[in-house]
Formats: C-alpha cells, structure tokens, sequence
C-alpha cells in the first residue's frame, strides 16, 4: 500500500475521487504503524477515528505512553482501554486473514527464478557506479549507510531508465537546470533524462 499518511499525492487523489464504498485490501501488517493505520481506517471510513489531530492526541499519544517502558501503571491502563475501544471500531469493517488461512484457498506458492543478462548500456553503468567514488567510500566501509547504493544498483539491474529518471529528479530537488536529452536504451525505449 501507499498509504503512508494521508497527505500524499496518492491519498489525496484517491480520496478526491467520488465513490459510496472503498475498499482497501494490504499485505502489510497494519498494526505496525499507528498513524499509516489511521490513514487507512480513515480512507475506507473517513472520520470514524475523528481528524488526524484528534486521534494523535486522543489515541496515537496515550498508546505510545502506554507502552513504554517506563509507562506508569496508570498510563498503561488507559493505553489498553484505547486499544480495545479503537478495536470495537474497527473490527466492525476490518477483515483480517492470515496466511495460514489464505493459504487453503490459494494454489501452493510457486517461485520462478528467472536470469537475464545485463544489457550493455547496464553492463557500461553498473562499471560506473561500482568504480565511483561514492561506491568505493561504501566498499571501503567509509559510508555507514549503504542501502543507498545498494538500491541504486538494485534499479540498474532492473532496468537503466529507472537510474536517469531518479538522476532527473535529484537534478530537480536541487534546482540545477539540466538539459532535455534523450537516451536511446538497447531495448529500444527511449527515456527523457
């Protein structure tokens, strides 16, 4: 899902469009995050756990005091009770499955594996990026966070338009003016970078 919070480009156009009923089915435990489940419960009911300020205040903020570990015993109870009372809610339009449920209904789990090669323009890039300077501070453990690079070669291996649109929009988040240009893939796509 991407319904992270409700303020989103995504949630906002989806929730624009006039409908009777939503449905929104998600793979992802939704109990993870409090406020994506409030973005949730309130696309599909809108305002059933009242404005996103109310239930911060009312609800997120007492369920986080709640639990910690320092939480008085006071707190702890009334984390509880809202926990109960928002489960009263939401239960009346919430259908949970879980997998060993799904599963005896659904044909058994089949993974394919399927290698391909990399183009040459993906052969050409991914040398680039691995002899950066960037990459070397990640190979040399000079760079603590190399998820970064890591997804950036992930995107490469998938496909080389995916790396020039997101070059276009760091160009753009930086205010740098950068000049149309058309890139002519191997496979025939062509990409605006």
């Amino acid at each position: 899902h991407r319904f992270k919070n409700g303020e989103n480009q995504t949630s906002r156009a989806l929730n624009s469009i006039p409908v009777q009923r939503r449905v929104l089915l998600t793979g992802t435990p939704m109990q993870n995050d409090l406020q994506e489940f409030y973005a949730m419960v309130d696309f599909t009911n809108p305002g059933i756990l009242g404005t996103q300020e109310e239930f911060r205040k009312n609800m997120l903020f007492p369920i986080l005091r709640g639990r910690e570990p320092d939480a008085t015993e006071s707190q702890k109870r009334k984390m509880m009770e809202i926990q109960q009372d928002m489960s009263l809610t939401v239960n009346n339009f919430i259908l949970r499955r879980i997998n060993t449920l799904n599963a005896q209904h659904l044909p058994p789990k089949l993974v394919q594996v399927v290698c391909c090669n990399l183009t040459e323009i993906q052969q050409n890039m991914y040398q680039h990026l691995v002899n950066s300077k960037a990459m070397q501070h990640v190979l040399d453990g000079k760079q603590v966070n190399a998820l970064g690079s890591i997804q950036m070669l992930m995107k490469l291996c998938n496909h080389p338009r995916l790396i020039a649109e997101e070059q276009g929009k760091d160009n753009k988040k930086l205010g740098r003016r950068v000049a149309s240009k058309t890139t002519k893939y191997t496979d025939g796509d062509e990409a605006t970078a």
